[in-house]
């Protein structure tokens, strides 16, 4: 079988309908690929947004949450590897969240992440109100609407539901220059008290029989792309009026975080 170059992949994303003039934002499964095809992948994406645009990869970690300490120059990304290659790339622009952080490369790298210091994780500061304002595109590869759609909790975050409520995390934030700093963030985490239970494919299902999900092939990986602005859009009373299509309630959950 023929090699697939990070060309190959390039066709493929713009087939899809990615822009190289806006922010796209990208979740991604790529194990158990040969590591040539994760790199040209990985290449790939960073070529597609050129020349104005700008991509950016979750470097999201939990263990703040925990109580462990969460360093700007060392601590991992939990979001597989293509997010860890780009925390690690020299070129790279962050976004320094302890909880949810980002990785950016393109055309407003920089003023991305000199402008975005959001303590709310999915607040309008954050990115994914940056992503909302703009109609930038989510791509999503090898992923479930499960493990990919973050975005949907910033969309609860801003209409407000009754199955989460505003939490603050407060732990040590080592910066770039070393300074450890004791700090504050918060997240809009479920009632796990209620046995709130985050279960998001009933609305990506919703998503798709509106016609905002396009689905593709990226080489070996399944893809789907959606635009940010049009999926608040299209379901910015949902948390208050379908709230079964966002979570459940399990009593048996109850009291379990993560």
């Amino acid at each position: 079988m023929k090699p697939v170059t990070r060309e190959d992949l390039l066709v493929q994303l713009r087939e899809l309908g990615v822009r190289n003039d806006n922010l796209l934002l990208v979740h991604s499964n790529v194990a158990g690929a040969e590591l040539a095809e994760i790199f040209a992948c990985f290449e790939a994406l960073r070529d597609v947004v050129q020349p104005r645009g700008t991509i950016a990869f979750p470097t999201f970690t939990f263990d703040f949450c925990k109580g462990k300490r969460y360093d700007c120059r060392r601590t991992p990304s939990q979001m597989g590897l293509l997010t860890e290659m780009a925390r690690r790339h020299p070129d790279v622009r962050r976004i320094y969240h302890p909880i949810y952080g980002f990785a950016l490369f393109g055309a407003e790298a920089t003023s991305l992440a000199d402008e975005i210091h959001n303590i709310s994780s999915y607040g309008d500061d954050s990115l994914f109100g940056e992503l909302r304002r703009r109609n930038g595109q989510i791509l999503i590869i090898n992923l479930p609407f499960a493990h990919s759609m973050t975005f949907f909790h910033h969309v609860e975050e801003m209409v407000g539901c009754d199955y989460r409520f505003m939490k603050s995390f407060t732990g040590e934030f080592v910066t770039v220059a070393g300074t450890a700093e004791t700090r504050t963030y918060t997240m809009f985490v479920r009632d796990v008290d209620r046995g709130v239970v985050t279960t998001v494919e009933p609305m990506g299902r919703r998503l798709e029989s509106l016609g905002l999900v396009r689905e593709g092939q990226l080489g070996r990986w399944p893809v789907k792309l959606l635009e940010a602005g049009k999926v608040f859009e299209a379901m910015k009373q949902t948390p208050r009026d379908e709230p079964d299509l966002l979570r459940k309630m399990d009593p048996s959950m109850a009291g379990v975080f993560f």
